[in-house]
């Protein structure tokens, strides 16, 4: 704006020059002649027009640079503007995300706590006794064990069904619940079959089955065998597969126990189930 004024104060100047400079060599008064007034417009649109017009171009040209700045600061505000609103989704999604596994795990360590409390060591190994002390038919394949040995988990485990029920709905609940599942709510076969766990699923998995002894752990592997694809416990043999259940199962049978029941689930089950378990032949 000062710039302005500047370009006025010098046409202002201009202009008293001129009239001085008239005014000295031809002094002041009405002419009585058209042809002195004609005369004395050219004298002063000869001086003062190129001036003017000078001090327009410059005008115009401070007003498209203030201009061209001002589309430039908008610009840049947008810019800002566009930043500014995309950080806030970012951290609205962030704090929805927040919120979503703090929900998460307030239901998720509920279902633990109660995962626990079902729990009965003198239930477990008595169960555990009547599956891997027991003779099975040498003759039988790894299937046939398998079968006889869950009949004594399922029905007859009592509360240990219970225990295992729960566990499976433990499981399901991080593979269909958990806000960075790779299921994205859908909890079917064919979903469980062809994605890969997420870090955070197999985190949450892998504290689950920290609560577990290895004969629980053995227990599992046979209460989930199925005969066929569509059997009711088959998402439940998915389930122990996408999260590496058996990764620390032990291989080895104490003196007591006969050498038929760790063969038969370690042929049964794939590769996948144990995990990193170097003992796992993987040919």
């Amino acid at each position: 704006m000062n710039k302005i004024y500047y370009l006025l104060g010098f046409a202002f100047l201009a202009a008293a020059a001129s009239i001085y400079t008239f005014v000295d060599h031809f002094g002041w008064g009405y002419w009585q002649k058209i042809e002195q007034w004609g005369a004395t417009g050219d004298f002063f649109g000869g001086i003062l027009n190129p001036i003017f017009a000078f001090l327009s171009l410059i005008l115009l040209a401070y007003t498209l640079w203030q201009n061209q700045k001002a589309l430039q600061n908008n610009s840049e505000e947008l810019r800002l503007s566009r930043e500014e609103l995309s950080n806030s989704v970012s951290a609205q999604k962030l704090q929805v995300h927040q919120a979503q596994m703090q929900r998460f795990e307030d239901t998720f360590f509920s279902l633990l706590n109660q995962l626990k409390s079902f729990d009965e060591p003198k239930l477990t190994d008595f169960v555990y006794d009547n599956v891997m002390v027991r003779e099975y038919d040498p003759q039988w394949i790894s299937t046939s064990i398998l079968r006889e040995a869950k009949s004594y988990i399922y029905p007859k485990g009592g509360n240990l069904n219970r225990y295992f029920r729960t566990l499976y709905q433990l499981l399901k609940f991080i593979a269909h619940k958990c806000p960075e599942s790779t299921l994205d709510g859908e909890f079917s076969r064919s979903k469980l079959e062809s994605t890969t766990t997420s870090e955070t699923e197999k985190t949450y998995s892998n504290i689950v089955r920290s609560t577990l002894d290895s004969k629980l752990v053995i227990l599992l592997a046979v209460n989930c065998y199925c005969s066929d694809e569509d059997d009711s416990f088959y998402k439940y043999l998915l389930l122990i597969k996408r999260y590496s259940f058996l990764e620390h199962m032990p291989l080895s049978v104490t003196n007591t126990e006969k050498q038929h029941v760790i063969p038969a689930l370690v042929e049964y089950h794939d590769p996948e189930t144990f995990g990193n378990n170097i003992n796992i032949n993987r040919t």
